[in-house]
């Protein structure tokens, strides 16, 4: 009589307790199918089960399938298998602490891991945590991935800007360096015009619309409550009726930085959808 037929009590008990196994009569372990589907009932069965199914490759991956965590249990050789490794950490990312030294220098899988869970990034190797394409793969998954990195990392203009587009909270993290260095401020606008709430009055004047052309009656807040400027692909969008347009425009001209067009999008004075 085939062993599922009988057994569904026993692979009940497995599943709420991976010792279970131990119970198990000689034949049952002999059984592959028997193994496969009490690992998958329960992927901690393979810390019971022994050395021998730790390194089955097969075992392994329907372990990892299930619980990403059960790659603490498989052979060390196997915890420096790719495709094991690669399997357990799109299911948990941190599961990266229980690979080999060498795949936690592999690009793809510690990407994979970042991609599931960015607190994986700590069981990175050092050169991979100060990689560009895994250091833009996690700012672009966390508004507050760049606090993580080291000061060199958050001293690079290419990789702050890149957060800083995702979420204005990243200049938080950047580097003195950066945070003081006017150049790197207006290319930081640009990338998302909320930054103009951390910069100086020297830089948000050339940016804000003066107070003389707001129109609604929350001109003391930064732009307006409805007046608002965003920028995208070089332009300069003015969200809102202005009044004394041609006025309006010569200023902005006049205080534009490398912008090349204007334009204006006219919303009702008492909207409230600012399209940013």
């Amino acid at each position: 009589m085939r062993w599922h037929v009988i057994n569904k009590y026993l692979l009940n008990s497995i599943k709420d307790d991976a010792c279970a196994i131990e119970n198990v009569d000689d034949s049952l372990l002999n059984d592959e199918e028997f193994i496969l589907t009490a690992i998958q009932a329960n992927a901690e069965v393979l810390y019971y089960l022994g050395k021998s199914y730790q390194s089955n490759k097969k075992y392994a991956l329907t372990a990892v399938n299930g619980d990403g965590w059960s790659l603490e249990y498989v052979s060390e050789q196997l915890r420096n298998d790719e495709q094991v490794v690669l399997t357990a950490v799109m299911q948990v990312g941190s599961a990266l602490r229980f690979a080999s030294e060498n795949l936690r220098n592999n690009k793809k899988i510690v990407l994979a891991a970042i991609n599931n869970s960015l607190k994986s990034l700590e069981f990175a190797s050092e050169q991979l945590r100060n990689d560009e394409d895994v250091v833009l793969s996690a700012v672009m998954k966390d508004r507050y991935a760049l606090k993580y990195f080291s000061q060199n990392i958050r001293d690079n203009e290419k990789i702050v800007l890149a957060a800083i587009t995702q979420s204005v909270e990243s200049l938080e993290f950047a580097s003195e360096r950066l945070r003081s260095d006017k150049r790197f401020l207006r290319n930081a606008i640009e990338c998302n015009i909320r930054v103009l709430k951390y910069v100086g009055k020297d830089i948000r004047a050339h940016y804000i619309v003066p107070e003389q052309y707001r129109i609604n009656r929350l001109s003391f807040e930064l732009g307006g409550s409805e007046v608002a400027v965003k920028f995208h692909d070089n332009k300069i969008y003015i969200y809102d009726k202005v009044k004394h347009c041609e006025r309006f425009l010569e200023e902005i001209y006049k205080n534009k930085k490398a912008v090349d067009h204007i334009i204006l999008n006219y919303y009702s004075a008492d909207t409230t959808d600012i399209p940013f």
